[in-house]
């Protein structure tokens, strides 16, 4: 049998914040991914010297 991966004692006092620490994670999903695009954006330009790069390596890498 697995064993869960919070102590059962512990969800209903996670249960308010599950919302908060979701977003959280998601926010930090996103960020991870703009960063790939904008480090393939940057491998690219050095490749292909363009303005079309240089933009999406300023849009992937510029915070919100």
């Amino acid at each position: 049998m697995p064993r869960p991966l919070v102590e059962p004692s512990l969800v209903p006092a996670l249960r308010p914040a599950l919302p908060a620490l979701a977003a959280g994670v998601l926010a930090a999903a996103a960020s991870g991914v703009a960063m790939l695009g904008a480090l393939w954006s940057v491998v690219q330009l050095i490749g292909e010297p363009s303005m079309t790069w240089a933009g999406w390596a300023c849009g992937c890498g510029s915070p919100g």
